[in-house]
């Protein structure tokens, strides 16, 4: 049986087994050498007391965190990766959430007991031949992290599908620059060892130590999150010749920033995902067509679907919620990224085009119908959410589906339009508006870098968009364009200029600090006029 569950995560039988498996800047571990580690990191966790169904907090900052991923699922126990600066609170939480026996110390090679013990484990629910694998948290982009529950088939469906999707081969190197702790970084060594690929590890993104890798490496595969792209192009970086496929995600990819990768040579692949699909469940490929006409935005378009529906929006990499308000919420139509869009795109490939194995549900993509939630079904789908009585099904519906929190239509090819984020629209004026569709507009703006628009209840017009941004265009510049180019719902209140914007250890954009940011000045504001 051990034999078995080792083989489902490592290299087919026709891969040598003298290929490189690891790469750090110190050391380099061939598979027949991560072999022998990870048979003898399993003795020494057996004697130490791990038993098969039990969680261990593990460190995700060095190469150990692979020999543990391979250790555990050849035991049947269940990694939970933590990056040392998440802080303790948060740690405690986790601990408690997920009832985790264990927390691995790297340095000494000790398992240190928590006295925690789940309280009527569903034993049956995790079969010996299907056993829980690895449990890992949300980004928290716009709210508290969740932990994710994933057994070892939707790991292995998932590291297989990507591989195909991406064309990932033995003789292929993947560099990872994400941090391990979460999926996005977490699923490449899965990947690689699946494929019998190469992992290289950064244990940070340092844009010149990352350039540095892709050649001296020849690496063939690149994760990214958009300001890591950045960073790079800043470095007048051109990409080794080996390169393949630079996959994209984390949040949107602004257009100009697109546009300069691709002109550059980057081969960028669109990414959509969320922890809950184990990161990547749809992608589209990017073509470089002409700048944008950044013309006025035209009133509620009628003309017929496929004028409406040109490239979808970057990704949105969000795991989803129970309970979502209505996307109506009195507003009486959308002026969403289908009515501001009257250009041809940068994005020229029409659609994302979800993985084989992922079912999903969303309605079409026309006027008649107003735009819902994407749920999602699946062989790579997560099992569900923690509890410290690890049953699973927590956050899915009777049938097994997920509520994602993107709002999403069908396009006629059957592949999926993503419209934005259902907590996102706000009713202004009447009219329910999606600030991810402002953004994709403010990103077209030469001297805009980096936009994040938020949507903020107030009580005159029912909400209020503000706009936070890098660049060199100055704030009344931007108003200006505003009174130009957006109706007056869709034109952000206030515009923010910043140095950089907060971001999540994820590299995500920390929504939530901007968000209470704007909470206080529209408390300034609402003092003031009452003050006059």
């Amino acid at each position: 049986m051990a034999t078995a569950q080792v083989k489902a995560f490592w290299p087919p039988a026709t891969v040598s087994m003298t290929t490189p498996a690891v790469l750090t800047a110190n050391f380099t571990l061939h598979y027949n050498d991560l072999a022998e580690q990870v048979a003898a990191r399993c003795q020494l966790l057996r004697q130490q007391g791990l038993r098969a169904g039990q969680v261990v907090l593990t460190p995700a900052g060095t190469a150990d965190v692979v020999v543990m991923l391979h250790a555990l699922a050849r035991l049947n126990a269940v990694l939970l990766p933590i990056s040392h600066t998440v802080a303790s609170a948060t740690r405690d939480q986790w601990l408690t959430t997920a009832a985790v026996e264990w927390c691995w110390q790297s340095e000494t090679h000790q398992l240190i007991t928590t006295g925690l013990n789940p309280p009527s484990t569903n034993a049956a629910a995790w079969s010996i031949d299907d056993p829980l694998t690895a449990v890992v948290s949300t980004s928290g982009s716009s709210g508290a992290p969740k932990l994710a529950l994933f057994r070892r088939s939707s790991i292995l469906a998932s590291a297989r599908a990507v591989n195909e999707r991406l064309h990932l081969h033995h003789s292929d190197r993947w560099l990872c620059c994400l941090p391990m702790q979460h999926v996005g970084g977490l699923a490449i060594s899965y990947r690689c060892a699946v494929a019998g690929a190469t992992v290289v590890l950064q244990p940070q993104f340092v844009p010149t130590e990352v350039n540095a890798a892709l050649h001296d490496h020849a690496i063939t595969h690149l994760s990214l999150v958009p300001i890591m792209l950045a960073r790079l192009l800043e470095l007048n970086a051109a990409p080794p010749a080996s390169l393949q496929a630079v996959l994209i995600g984390g949040q949107a990819l602004e257009y100009s920033l697109a546009q300069r990768a691709l002109t550059a040579g980057w081969p960028l692949h669109l990414s959509y995902g969320m922890t809950e699909t184990f990161s990547l469940c749809a992608s589209q490929v990017l073509i470089k067509s002409p700048l944008p006409d950044l013309s006025p935005a035209p009133d509620l378009i009628k003309s017929s679907l496929p004028s409406l529906i040109k490239s979808p929006l970057p990704p949105f990499i969000r795991g989803g919620e129970e309970v979502f308000p209505s996307l109506q919420k009195g507003g009486r139509g959308d002026l969403s990224n289908q009515q501001l869009n009257n250009s041809d795109d940068l994005i020229t490939t029409n659609d994302y085009h979800p993985l084989p194995l992922l079912n999903y549900a969303c309605p079409p993509c026309n006027l008649d119908q107003s735009p819902q939630p994407l749920q999602i079904h699946g062989a790579i789908l997560m099992a569900g959410y923690a509890t410290p009585e690890r049953r699973p099904g927590i956050g899915l519906n009777q049938d097994g589906w997920f509520t994602t929190a993107d709002v999403a239509c069908q396009l006629p090819n059957n592949t999926l339009q993503i419209l934005g984020r259902a907590d996102d629209c706000i009713v202004i004026a009447g009219m329910n508006i999606w600030p991810a569709a402002i953004e994709q507009q403010l990103l077209k703006i030469a001297g805009v870098m980096a936009c994040v628009v938020l949507g903020i209840p107030a009580p005159d017009w029912g909400g209020q968009l503000f706009a936070f941004y890098t660049g060199s265009a100055a704030p009344d510049e931007l108003m200006q364009w505003s009174r130009a180019h957006l109706r007056p719902v869709q034109r952000p209140r206030v515009f923010i200029q910043r140095d950089q914007l907060p971001l999540l250890p994820s590299g995500k954009w920390d929504r939530q600090q901007l968000f209470t940011e704007c909470q206080a000045m529209m408390a300034q504001i609402e003092n003031e006029i009452v003050k006059r």
